[in-house]
Order: C-alpha cells, then structure tokens, then sequence
C-alpha cells in the first residue's frame, strides 16, 4: 500500500504532516520514494544563485528534512535507544 502526498519539501510542516499522515496509516515507513528534484542545464558561470538556492533547497536540504523527520519519529514511535 502506498500514501501518495503532493508536498513542497521545502516547507518543514507540509513535510511534518505527511510524515505524520503515514505514521497515522501504516505505523511507520518502509520506504520513502522522494521524486522532488531541481536542477538547471547551463554552465557554473551561468547558473544564478537564486536557481542554487532552489536546487540546493529541494535536492539537499529536502531530502534531509525528510530523512531526519523520519528518524525522529522512529527513535520515538518504536522507542528505539540507539542508532
């Protein structure tokens, strides 16, 4: 079974609620497909920092959100002590 959610990984509570959401439905969360990306075709030079900014904001600081969301909520769900 699947959850699908349409989210902004950018925004920390819209990322919260599904995470929660999955919790709520399933107990936690085997797998995570994150199909978010960012990305602009052209050279260093003329990539702009307001294009950097959003690649790095969706392909970097996204994916973390997601992975330290998820594990905060498994250390708590399933009381886990140690990683």
């Amino acid at each position: 079974m699947c959850l699908p959610c349409i989210v902004d990984i950018r925004d920390e509570e819209q990322v919260k609620k599904a995470v929660d959401l999955a919790f709520k439905a399933f107990g936690g969360i085997d797998v995570l497909v994150n199909n978010a990306s960012a990305i602009q075709l052209t050279s260093t030079v003329d990539t702009s920092m307001k294009r950097f900014d959003l690649m790095m904001s969706v392909n970097t600081r996204g994916t973390y959100l997601w992975y330290i969301l998820l594990l905060c909520m498994s250390i708590v769900h399933f009381n886990i002590h140690t990683i």
